[in-house]
């Protein structure tokens, strides 16, 4: 079995000490945060509209997601 290499050991030495893209990064957190809270304004506008025991489907697609299948849990 080969060894396991972590994120630190494949990113080693790329970024200079000193020069670490910290505003990309503060632009990617903040970005993370406006959506996952978008997502929970359209979730609770779903709910009072809906009710919570509405059942969530996925009609008219001539597909299906792995990842419909994975957050619906089948």
């Amino acid at each position: 079995m080969s060894e396991q290499i972590n994120f630190d050991q494949i990113f080693e030495g790329v970024i200079e000490p000193g020069k670490e893209p910290k505003r990309l990064f503060k632009e990617a957190y903040e970005g993370a945060i406006t959506a996952v809270s978008y997502a929970e304004i359209l979730l609770n506008q779903a709910i009072r509209t809906y009710g919570a025991d509405h059942p969530v489907g996925y009609p008219d697609t001539a597909y299906y997601l792995p990842v419909i299948r994975c957050l619906s849990g089948e």
